[in-house]
């Protein structure tokens, strides 16, 4: 797999690491947000044109949402999955929005996308999750200028959001919240990484100095 990227699929009966989807290191943004599609199989991700499925054994790929199509054009962030396979949730950043405008959108898999909420900049929303019903979708929000923990919402598909009062202390627009399947808890990653300079003395042996 050497100067390759991408998704790889771990087996956990024998712990087989396979390829999914490859791209070379340099493009390794093509590919993100990797997920399971409704068949079990295929391989749904994030790519540049949209959201890509890929079929495991054939490698055949099909594009089931184009960004661009949208009116106005949309430069993907996530999607989602609802809990029946018949629908997506998709954020994203609306093409040339200035001050940026960031989009949820929900559609029916091959259908016609509809907006379930926006905010725009300083504000930012997150896509989470879907509550187990599919009838509602959970979303953190923040203001870009503070800082501070991400606020939890739950946003229906007509619209309807409500603040849940929770406060996430993480980055949740990368370390995303998972749902438990009874609705009642959420698993999500704390805190957020930092970055130190660090300046070590007198580690070289003599003769390399």
């Amino acid at each position: 797999m050497a100067g390759n990227d991408g998704v790889f699929i771990l087996g956990l009966d024998d712990g087989h690491l396979s390829p999914g989807v490859l791209v070379s290191e340099a493009h390794a943004s093509d590919v993100s947000r990797a997920r399971w599609w409704t068949d079990g199989r295929s391989i749904a991700y994030v790519s540049p044109k949209g959201i890509i499925v890929r079929e495991r054994g054939s490698g055949i790929e099909r594009l089931v949402f184009d960004p661009r199509a949208e009116h106005p054009p949309l430069r993907l962030a996530s999607f989602e999955l609802s809990p029946d396979g018949r629908s997506l949730a998709i954020a994203g950043v609306i093409e040339n929005s200035d001050p940026p405008t960031r989009e949820l959108l929900v559609t029916a898999i091959g259908g016609t996308a509809f907006q379930v909420a926006r905010a725009t900049a300083p504000d930012q929303l997150f896509l989470q999750d879907w509550m187990p019903s599919g009838r509602e979708l959970l979303i953190t929000r923040r203001n870009m200028r503070l800082s501070g923990p991400h606020a939890l919402w739950r946003v229906s598909l007509d619209g309807v959001a409500r603040d849940t009062g929770i406060r996430i202390p993480g980055f949740t627009q990368v370390n995303t919240i998972q749902v438990d399947p009874s609705g009642q808890r959420i698993a999500y990653t704390a805190d957020q990484p930092n970055w130190d300079l660090w300046v070590m003395e007198h580690f070289l042996p003599e003769n390399a100095r």
